[in-house]
Protein backbone atom coordinates (compact mmCIF):
# COMPACT_ATOMS: atom_id res chain seq x y z
CA UNK A 1 0.00 0.00 0.00
CA UNK A 2 1.19 3.53 -0.73
CA UNK A 3 0.94 6.00 2.11
CA UNK A 4 0.15 9.42 0.60
CA UNK A 5 0.62 12.52 2.73
CA UNK A 6 -0.47 15.60 0.83
CA UNK A 7 -2.31 17.76 3.35
CA UNK A 8 -0.47 20.96 4.25
CA UNK A 9 0.78 20.78 7.84
CA UNK A 10 0.49 16.98 8.09
CA UNK A 11 3.03 15.30 10.32
CA UNK A 12 4.49 11.79 9.92
CA UNK A 13 6.33 10.25 12.84
CA UNK A 14 7.32 6.86 14.24
CA UNK A 15 5.43 5.34 17.17
CA UNK A 16 6.84 1.95 18.17
CA UNK A 17 6.45 -0.09 14.94
CA UNK A 18 3.75 2.16 13.54
CA UNK A 19 3.68 5.25 11.40
CA UNK A 20 1.60 7.95 13.08
CA UNK A 21 0.08 10.59 10.82
CA UNK A 22 -1.33 13.77 12.32
CA UNK A 23 -3.40 16.42 10.58
CA UNK A 24 -5.12 19.41 12.17
CA UNK A 25 -8.09 17.38 13.33
CA UNK A 26 -7.23 13.68 12.89
CA UNK A 27 -4.64 11.11 13.96
CA UNK A 28 -4.02 7.84 12.11
CA UNK A 29 -1.70 4.95 12.91
CA UNK A 30 -0.65 2.26 10.45
CA UNK A 31 1.78 -0.64 10.70
CA UNK A 32 5.04 -0.28 8.80
CA UNK A 33 4.53 -3.83 7.48
CA UNK A 34 1.51 -2.68 5.44
CA UNK A 35 3.35 0.13 3.63
CA UNK A 36 5.30 -0.33 0.38
CA UNK A 37 6.09 3.35 -0.25
CA UNK A 38 5.49 6.80 1.21
CA UNK A 39 4.58 9.76 -1.01
CA UNK A 40 4.91 13.12 0.74
CA UNK A 41 4.29 16.59 -0.64
CA UNK A 42 5.76 19.95 0.29
CA UNK A 43 4.21 21.52 3.36
CA UNK A 44 4.19 18.22 5.28
CA UNK A 45 6.63 17.12 7.98
CA UNK A 46 8.46 13.83 8.51
CA UNK A 47 10.74 12.90 11.40
CA UNK A 48 14.13 11.27 11.00
CA UNK A 49 12.89 8.34 13.10
CA UNK A 50 10.08 7.79 10.57
CA UNK A 51 12.62 7.95 7.72
CA UNK A 52 14.87 5.41 9.45
CA UNK A 53 11.95 3.05 10.10
CA UNK A 54 10.98 3.31 6.44
CA UNK A 55 14.54 2.50 5.36
CA UNK A 56 14.77 -0.41 7.85
CA UNK A 57 11.59 -1.84 6.29
CA UNK A 58 12.66 -1.22 2.67
CA UNK A 59 9.97 1.44 2.19
CA UNK A 60 10.83 4.01 -0.47
CA UNK A 61 9.99 7.65 0.24
CA UNK A 62 9.15 9.98 -2.64
CA UNK A 63 9.03 13.75 -2.07
CA UNK A 64 6.83 15.83 -4.38
CA UNK A 65 6.80 19.56 -5.09
CA UNK A 66 3.72 21.80 -5.36
CA UNK A 67 3.14 20.60 -8.93
CA UNK A 68 3.10 16.91 -7.87
CA UNK A 69 6.42 16.34 -9.59
CA UNK A 70 8.82 14.06 -7.68
CA UNK A 71 12.09 15.75 -6.77
CA UNK A 72 13.70 13.31 -4.33
CA UNK A 73 13.46 9.58 -3.78
CA UNK A 74 15.03 7.84 -0.80
CA UNK A 75 15.72 4.14 -0.64
CA UNK A 76 17.86 1.85 1.47
CA UNK A 77 21.38 1.15 0.30
CA UNK A 78 22.40 -2.43 0.89
CA UNK A 79 25.83 -2.69 2.42
CA UNK A 80 28.19 -5.37 1.25
CA UNK A 81 30.91 -6.40 3.64
CA UNK A 82 34.38 -6.56 2.18
CA UNK A 83 36.48 -9.66 2.57
CA UNK A 84 39.53 -9.18 4.72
Amino acid sequence: MELVINTYGSYLQKKDYLFKIKTEDKVFEISSTKISSILISTGAYITTDAIKMAMDNNIDIVFFNDYRTPYTITFKILRVQRKK
